[in-house]
């Protein structure tokens, strides 16, 4: 398993548009193909844009990721990629692995269980009739959407009890839906929405956006060398074509956030210098006070320390430092005499 860019401010502020790429959405999303110019779709566009998307559910977005446009949609990268099997029947030789099979719907029941948990079980065979439970807990409706006779591909953690197959932590979709590809992608958790169906809204927006003049910060080439342009890295961050190449995407936009974070970190420095402060002299006299007090004498390093924090302490800004040492050092010592100061 592959922990993923993590959704934050930080990254969007980071990538504040798109650049076109040749590569086409992989399949492991639902995706609307045929978009014509005028389902196109820019950064700035409102998430109503989207096929199935209205104020509600835009609110929803807003509400759980913070998002409000396609660009931000399309930022909104998968908690995390897990490699996936893809199998026709269920096997022994896959059972605690991520799999991918079709399945038929052959009944289901509701289950009450203590504390008004529901456990919804979904009855269904492999082509060759192997028989898989599918299990929902706390998802008390599925019991009516999953009916007999219909097909799905499903996916989740192969396991084996009670004489039959079952699948945990599930996600079922139509047997129409084009899946595959060995990686497997899990994305945040939207108030009221599925997984599967947030999947399919980012497959959606691949297939529908036009990425030519989306500006967005360039890498350094000397940190860009050997990794994809930003756009294809957008698309293999939400449909890679291998690990690999997600791996290389992540990357990218790893130095993007890192990039923006170091930035930041350099405007609250230079705010802070912009600061007047009191100015604290410590001279010869008041240094030979704070010294006395100590139970013994500040090694090389300890001195060169203190010497350089009350150097500064002399100055109109406020300081903003970081002692830094290892265990049993002399840290809280020259801390104490700086305080003393």
């Amino acid at each position: 398993m592959v922990d993923g860019t993590r959704d934050s401010q930080v990254a969007r502020d980071s990538a504040s548009g798109l650049a076109r790429a040749g590569s086409s959405p992989a399949s492991t999303h639902e995706v609307d193909v045929g978009a014509g110019p005028a389902d196109l779709l820019s950064a700035a566009d409102p998430l109503t844009r989207l096929r199935g998307v209205g104020e509600k559910v835009a609110s929803r977005l807003l509400d759980s990721l913070g998002v409000r446009n396609i660009a931000e949609l399309l930022l909104c990268f998968p908690r995390r990629l897990r490699e996936i099997r893809e199998l026709e029947e269920p096997t022994d030789d896959a059972l605690d692995l991520w799999v991918r099979l079709p399945l038929r719907v052959t009944g289901s029941r509701l289950a009450w269980l203590p504390g008004r948990r529901s456990l919804v079980t979904i009855a269904a065979e492999s082509p060759a009739g192997a028989v898989v439970e599918v299990r929902f807990f706390n998802q008390p409706y599925l019991k009516k959407t999953y009916e007999v006779g219909l097909e799905y591909l499903a996916e989740g953690i192969l396991e084996y009890a009670r004489g039959k197959f079952c699948l945990k932590q599930p996600r079922l979709f139509p047997r129409a839906t084009e899946r595959s590809g060995a990686l497997l992608l899990s994305y945040p958790e939207v108030s009221g929405m599925s997984e599967a169906r947030f999947a399919g809204l980012i497959g959606q927006t691949l297939s529908r956006v036009d990425l030519a003049d989306w500006a967005h910060e360039e890498l350094p080439p000397a940190l860009a060398d050997g990794l994809p342009s930003f756009a294809l890295a957008l698309r293999e961050m939400h449909a890679p074509a291998s690990l690999e190449s997600y791996r290389l995407a992540r990357h990218r936009f790893a130095l993007l956030e890192a990039m923006e974070l170091f930035r930041r970190v350099d405007q609250v420095r230079r705010a802070r210098l912009a600061q007047r402060g009191p100015q604290i002299l410590v001279d010869g006299r008041l240094e030979r006070r704070i010294l006395a007090e100590l139970p013994f004498e500040l090694t090389g390093d300890q001195s060169a320390a203190l010497q350089k924090i009350w150097r500064l302490m002399q100055g109109h800004a406020p300081m903003g430092l970081l002692l830094q040492g290892d265990v049993a050092t002399g840290k809280t010592a020259v801390a104490w005499c700086s305080a003393m100061a």
